[in-house]
């Protein structure tokens, strides 16, 4: 039996990968967890935990590799083999097994691993000769990031940042590849080798948002906006997979969401929601779950059936009630037991700072539908033109009660209508002499000055500097 059979497999086929240039190949021949299978298995079995016999093994290999008349392999390529033999030999891959020391060595080794790897997809050259490197990049990010966030979690010091330093490498590797070639032609070899970045950006976005690194969102937006074809161009050619896809638009759907962009936010999601098979459940479970935030800051509220088919009836059906009612203390009640909920998913202040002008825009509404069918009028017409902002007031000081607070004054009820008006919520203006609304008016509806909340587009503000 020859020495390290497992072994001389694997370091074979990634230097018939490397010489072929075949995504595939390399990267299932590059053993980095558990989630390889057997491979992994056999691979631990034989070299166990002795890093320096293993290495010997390697130089072993690329001399006999060479004397049999080969070319010398570059060295770039044998400073990563020879990483990711250490690592391998090292590593116990063990979540309960290690220990905080453990647990950082080992993803010191894989790290470095990836980084003489990222040396070689970063490197000059044309896309064809690193560019194969693209699938085996994002299996090791997957890793990298495993191994980072495993560390951190065992890490006693709280400041320890190894996902920080992760994922950094990560947004280099995702910056080279949406630089990289990438050929809208299936029959190309380059596409038929697939592209990898936007499964890189999907990674670096998921790891800023458990990071709660939102600043950097935006970097993975500019490095998409460079990108070379054009990004439209790449989403549609057959080297990017509708997983990943999916992926992209997920995400900058959930950024514009955050950022108050709601309509825009609708758009995205609802592309991925598309996208997204049914097979995939908690993928399209969590999509639905922006999007479905996104229509009810629209206005446009789904049957509860919807609601039950996804298991969200708890979270949304009382807000969305509250909404349409106008109910300030059921719409606080929704945070009150449901907060930490929004809060994990990024919704809690998107829904409580643009709802809560849903519900003011919905007690006004229905106060002066109220007033107008049961209050007598001289001139009818003037009913659908003109009401007393002191009905407002009672309505505002009923609602202000139920939530325990009832400091409220005319000048809080001219502050929220000055709001709804100016974010075009109600048509009109205020009479401040005369203590009158005056809204639009449109013959045979008297509801007009207050437009449907989907017809709504507030003025965007642009900022400076």
């Amino acid at each position: 039996m020859s020495l390290f059979p497992t072994l001389n497999g694997h370091l074979e086929g990634l230097r018939r990968a490397h010489a072929s240039r075949d995504s595939a190949q390399f990267a299932q021949s590059l053993v980095c967890s558990p989630r390889d299978g057997q491979a992994w298995s056999a691979l631990k079995g034989e070299l166990g935990s002795n890093p320096s016999t293993a290495l010997q093994y390697l130089n072993s290999f690329l001399a006999r590799w060479k004397s049999a008349g080969n070319a010398t392999l570059h060295p770039v390529m044998q400073d990563f083999l020879a990483a990711w033999v250490n690592y391998i030999a090292q590593t116990t891959w063990s979540y309960e097994e290690t220990n905080a020391e453990q647990g950082e060595r080992e993803w010191k080794s894989f790290d470095a691993t990836y980084a003489e790897a990222n040396r070689i997809f970063t490197g000059p050259g044309p896309a064809d000769t690193v560019g194969f490197l693209g699938q085996a990049m994002k299996k090791m990010a997957e890793n990298l990031m495993h191994l980072a966030f495993r560390t951190a979690n065992l890490s006693r010091d709280k400041r320890f940042s190894a996902p920080s330093i992760s994922i950094d490498r990560v947004r280099k590797t995702f910056s080279s590849s949406a630089y990289a070639e990438c050929r809208l032609d299936p029959n190309d070899q380059v596409a038929k080798r697939g592209d990898e970045a936007f499964a890189l950006g999907n990674i670096c976005w998921k790891v800023y948002d458990q990071l709660h690194a939102y600043r950097l969102l935006d970097t993975v937006i500019q490095t998409y906006s460079s990108m070379r074809p054009s990004i439209q161009a790449r989403l549609s050619a057959p080297c990017t997979s509708k997983a990943e896809e999916v992926g992209y638009w997920y995400w900058v759907g959930k950024l514009a969401l955050a950022k108050g962009d709601v309509r825009r936010a609708r758009e995205y999601l609802k592309k991925a929601f598309d996208m997204c098979p049914v097979q995939a459940e908690r993928n399209l479970r969590a999509v639905f779950i922006r999007l479905l935030t996104c229509q009810i800051l629209l206005g446009y509220f789904p049957a509860r059936k919807l609601l039950d088919h996804f298991q969200l009836h708890a979270q949304f059906g009382p807000l969305m009630e509250a909404i349409r009612t106008g109910d300030r203390a059921m719409y606080y009640r929704c945070f009150e037991e449901w907060g930490p909920w929004y809060r994990k998913r990024g919704l809690w202040l998107v829904l409580r700072e643009k709802g809560e002008v849903l519900v003011w825009r919905s007690l006004f509404r229905n106060t002066y539908r109220i007033w107008s069918e049961t209050k007598p009028e001289v001139n009818p017409a003037a009913k659908s033109t003109r009401c007393p902002t002191t009905i407002f007031l009672t309505a505002m000081r009923l609602s202000f009660a139920q939530c325990g607070d009832d400091e409220v004054d005319a000048t809080d009820v001219v502050s929220i209508l000055a709001s709804l008006i100016d974010q075009s919520y109600i048509r009109g203006q205020i009479s401040y002499t005369q203590q009158y609304l005056v809204m639009r008016k449109l013959p045979g509806n008297p509801l007009a000055a207050f437009p449907p909340i989907s017809s709504v587009r507030p003025r965007a503000f642009v900022s400076i500097g």
